[in-house]
């Protein structure tokens, strides 16, 4: 990948506050993100040093993941601080390897002169060395004395870790600007954590470009600013009208009449589903000031109530928001059956099961965030838990599994998420309502029920 378009991606999709140069923690916030990263590294490939046999076990696309993590924040760190990534860091890094060798465990060539292969690489390709990162990665390694032998791991590790420690201690981090003083620091720093992910990269016969590639799909994914934003196309407009969501439709929920703790949903006038209980044991909470309608009191306790008969309305944010749901789609009975392969792995058990599964995924980290509030005022969900999302329905057309379809964008599934949630916060505080779920605008909103609203006809689903 070259070196200047994936500079521009990593500027696009910077969304690291603060973003404004007069703010004091503009410099410090991606140096502080790279020494983050680099200690994933660690945490990651110590256990190739503790365990070698887990060599093989580790996923390399984790690796693949924290290496390009490492290259988007040298990038991002080197653009606040003014220079530029290709000549001042790359370039420079590969000119000081061939005057001064020694301090990179170089390769002694025939004539016993270090760094002669590198030398005449420079001479003859100039900037080219640096064209692309893979070639910086094929230029960097002729300084290299161990080359593919693992017994460069540990070394390369202490020598990266102290390369973040040097921008974090020799850098003045309580100031905006990067100083004419801090450049060459910064820009020496920075090249010398490139050289030790060209080694690791080479370690573990990666290729850098599809390094860098990857994270640009990944940062775009996430992190696109909001006018390019496109949405994934709807997974069932190829299908029969009957196989496909109603566009706009509205979910009633009520307290069943037989018991207000099971919650029923009526669409269209009709019961879709069973009615749902909370499922959970009921915890005594202490005597502390409450907000109406968080909690309920039961034989003179308060009783905690997470609502979790309302997490449907998530399913209907993923209707709203992705144009997703086989747990709803098999209970609207809207299986796309005309095509069998797409009725068997995109709607049958197993896709269900996996939603089902994002759901509890989502509530758990929501529980662990705040379990009164449930992400009640989050603007914004933990980038690990999305990546969790995406492993967990991997082969799904959500992901590119079906031919033809694309993958969502994670910043599509923040949004589902963060939607849901708020119409499920809703409904526990109200205990009913009317979900509006509009897939051509990609909303939903829920209202009070008005009179009347509530009656229907029992058993559709």
């Amino acid at each position: 990948m070259k070196v200047p378009k994936y500079v521009a991606i990593t500027e696009k999709t910077d969304q690291l506050e603060p973003k404004t140069p007069t703010d004091p923690n503009y410099k410090v916030m991606p140096i502080l993100g790279l020494a983050g990263e680099i200690g994933s590294l660690l945490a990651e490939l110590k256990k190739r040093v503790r365990e070698p046999t887990r060599i093989k076990r580790v996923s390399k696309r984790r690796l693949k993941e924290e290496l390009g993590d490492i290259l988007w924040y040298a990038v991002t760190v080197a653009r606040r601080a003014g220079l530029d990534f290709q000549q001042d860091v790359m370039f420079e890094n590969l000119k000081r390897i061939q005057d001064n060798p020694g301090i990179y465990l170089p390769l002694l060539d025939d004539d016993d002169s270090p760094g002669k292969a590198l030398r005449n690489a420079i001479e003859k390709d100039g900037k080219r060395t640096v064209e692309n990162f893979e070639s910086y990665r094929e230029n960097a390694m002729k300084s290299a004395k161990f080359g593919k032998d693992k017994k460069a791991l540990l070394p390369y590790l202490v020598k990266i870790w102290k390369n973040s420690g040097d921008l974090l201690v020799k850098l003045d981090l309580q100031t905006a600007n990067f100083t004419a003083k801090e450049k060459p620091i910064v820009a020496q720093a920075l090249g010398d954590i490139m050289w030790y992910v060209a080694g690791f990269t080479t370690l573990y016969n990666l290729n850098l470009n599809g390094i860098a590639k990857d994270n640009t799909k990944k940062t775009l994914s996430m992190f696109r600013p909001k006018d390019e934003r496109k949405r994934t196309p709807l997974y069932d407009t190829d299908f029969p009208l009957l196989e496909q969501f109603p566009r706009i439709f509205d979910v009633i929920f009520t307290p069943a009449p037989w018991d207000s703790e099971q919650a029923i949903m009526i669409v269209n006038g009709l019961r879709v589903g069973d009615p749902l209980r909370d499922n959970a044991y009921k915890r005594k909470k202490g005597k502390k000031k409450t907000k109406k309608g968080e909690y309920t009191i039961q034989d003179n306790r308060l009783i905690e109530i997470d609502g979790y008969r309302f997490h449907d309305s998530v399913h209907f944010a993923f209707i709203a928001i992705l144009g997703w749901s086989p747990v709803m789609r098999g209970l609207m009975k809207r299986k796309r059956k005309t095509k069998g392969d797409v009725d068997d792995a995109d709607d049958g058990a197993r896709a269900q099961i996996v939603e089902e599964m994002i759901v509890k995924l989502t509530h758990s980290y929501a529980v662990g965030i705040d379990e009164d509030k449930l992400l009640d005022d989050e603007e914004q969900v933990s980038f690990d838990l999305l990546k969790q999302i995406k492993v967990l329905a991997d082969g799904l057309e959500v992901t590119g599994g079906r031919k033809g379809t694309q993958s969502l964008k994670y910043w599509e599934w923040e949004k589902a998420i963060l939607a849901g949630f708020h119409v499920y916060n809703d409904l526990r505080r109200w205990r009913k309502g009317r979900l509006h779920v509009n897939m051509t605008e990609r909303t939903i909103e829920l209202f009070e029920l008005k009179e009347g609203e509530e009656n229907f006809f029992p058993g559709a689903g």
